[in-house]
């Protein structure tokens, strides 16, 4: 298999998430702070992401040049919260989030998956 062409790498980031709406159920059974740091935490991995294209089936893409902003600015979000209560029903809460999203491309190559070891960085602390 030839894994010799260029590929890029597209990197979304999410900063600064803001809460803009909340709206529970009443039967919620988490603290307020509790569902909100929940939340924070999904709508982020949500929308984080880091996505190779032009490689073929074999090959994956290496990072190979700098890094490239496309694109950054603010966007709305909804994520949703469930979870059971006692009686066996459900709550749910929702969430509307302001997120910074950035967007940023790597230029890379690919390479055959099986050949690429990615490097590892090991720090060794000197014995008292």
């Amino acid at each position: 298999m030839t894994c010799n062409n260029k590929c890029e790498i597209v990197e979304w980031n999410v900063s600064n998430p803001y809460l803009v709406k909340e709206v529970t159920s009443p039967n919620v059974n988490i603290d307020d702070i509790k569902l909100l740091a929940m939340a924070t935490k999904q709508i982020v991995k949500e929308n984080t992401c880091r996505k190779a294209i032009g490689c073929a089936s074999g090959c994956e893409c290496v990072q190979v040049g700098e890094s490239e902003r496309v694109w950054g600015g603010d966007i709305y979000k909804k994520t949703i919260i469930t979870g059971p209560v006692y009686d066996g029903s459900e709550w749910k809460a929702e969430f509307l989030f302001k997120l910074y999203m950035t967007k940023i491309r790597f230029s890379g190559e690919c390479v055959p998956i099986d050949q690429y070891i990615e490097p590892i960085h090991v720090e060794i602390e000197p014995m008292p």
